[in-house]
């Protein structure tokens, strides 16, 4: 296939060439200028091609028939963008080797005013190792939303700090070099710092230009990845007086996986602090609440690399509320020659302590109460009672003839029930 080019020299380059071969068409054997005041005829043709050619050998070949892929010739002028291919080839094209020859045409079309000069030299087929550097494999680079994604452009070759180093994104827009670092007297290293945000992802380059011409490398891509966030609130499954058991409801997610971590975020509704707990099973039982409080519990996910936490999950709805402590007392019925008298009363009495004052002086207060217990019954519950608080607890048998009461004895047991 012919590649046509005005006014331009290019060089072709590829591995597999095994001879040049060069021809003439339709030229002078020498030189012609277009000056006004010459006579016309000296140049009587209006066009002037010259051609050069490579010859290669290829082969495609697979046992089964199946396509082993394909092959494609590109040319580079100056270093710019790679083109389209001028020659490709693919699919099996038997067990033997093929040959060809591709020429460059160089295409002279003398304009109508027939004025200045058109002229051609120093044509030459460039060979391995390149007067200009090159660049090892651009690989792929994923980050999260929001963080500062590093493309490592390695040049190798005659490379030069002095020389520009550049990043090309897919829409031609070009990023500056922020670190240049030699890695050996022949390569050096470029990084650049892209700032990802959701949607950016995108297709980059490494471009480096120098006096000797331009080096161009693959194109890597910039994977944007989103944290995720829990879809729907967590789940009440079960609440005591200072404990909530919760089901985390993480099925469904906004944004990229894999989950990695997931954490309990909670706090009081009339209060600041927000705590954080690590989870890991999707029920969690959160411990040591105050009663009587309405929490608002959300759920944290993180995915891998810096930046992986998204936004914390929907509040489960309205809040669950902690119940206030209770204790649930039983003791052996009365016996009968106890509760022959009718006009009997059965009470059950309690204290705790509690701090007064607010100064953190280790002042207590005590706190007493009766109450009145049904008779025949062996079975009772103290409610609203103060978390982290040891209760003492006795019963008290009266009637006409006297008042008689039980040993005392402490319950420390509030502080998970």
């Amino acid at each position: 296939m012919d590649f046509i080019t005005n006014m331009y020299s290019a060089a072709l380059l590829l591995m597999l060439a095994v001879r040049i071969c060069a021809d003439s068409m339709e030229g002078p054997t020498a030189g012609c200028t277009f000056d006004e005041d010459l006579d016309p005829g000296l140049c009587e043709y209006r066009q002037v091609r010259t051609t050069h050619c490579i010859q290669f050998s290829y082969f495609l070949y697979s046992r089964d028939g199946h396509s082993p892929g394909d092959l494609q010739v590109f040319i580079r002028v100056n270093g710019g963008p790679k083109g389209s291919a001028v020659w490709n080839i693919s699919g099996s094209q038997g067990r033997q080797w093929h040959q060809v020859e591709l020429a460059v045409i160089f295409e002279a079309t003398v304009s109508e005013e027939r004025q200045g000069y058109i002229a051609l030299d120093d044509i030459v087929l460039l060979n391995y190792p390149y007067k200009v550097p090159h660049f090892a494999r651009l690989g792929d680079v994923e980050v999260n939303a929001g963080q500062n994604a590093s493309f490592q452009c390695v040049a190798t070759g005659k490379v030069s700090e002095s020389e520009p180093f550049l990043l090309e994104r897919r829409n031609s827009v070009v990023l500056d070099t922020s670190f240049l670092s030699r890695l050996s007297h022949k390569r050096l290293m470029a990084t650049f710092h892209v700032e990802a945000q959701r949607g950016e992802q995108d297709l980059y380059r490494c471009i480096t230009l120098s006096p000797r011409g331009a080096a161009v490398s693959n194109f890597g891509e910039l994977i944007v990845r989103v944290p995720p966030t829990p879809i729907a609130p967590p789940q009440l499954l079960r609440s005591g007086p200072t404990y909530l058991i919760i089901q985390l409801n993480t099925n469904s997610i906004v944004g990229d996986g894999p989950v990695i971590r997931r954490e309990i975020q909670y706090r009081a509704s009339q209060s600041t602090w927000m705590e954080t707990h690590g989870v890991g099973s999707l029920t969690y039982k959160i411990w040591h609440l105050e009663p009587d409080t309405e929490y608002r519990i959300s759920v944290l996910l993180t995915r891998p690399g810096e930046g992986g936490t998204g936004a914390p999950g929907p509040p489960s709805p309205a809040g669950p509320k902690i119940q206030p402590r209770q204790l649930a007392l039983q003791w052996e019925p009365l016996g009968y020659n106890l509760t022959r008298c009718h006009t009997y009363t059965l009470s059950l009495c309690y204290r705790y302590s509690m701090p007064t004052g607010g100064g953190g002086g280790g002042n207590n207060a005590t706190v007493r109460e009766c109450l009145s217990v049904e008779r025949n019954t062996s079975h009772f519950t103290l409610r609203d009672l103060p978390p982290f608080r040891s209760v003492h607890i006795r019963l008290a048998l009266a009637n006409p003839e006297g008042k008689r009461e039980s040993r005392e004895f402490l319950e420390a047991s509030l502080r998970s029930h």
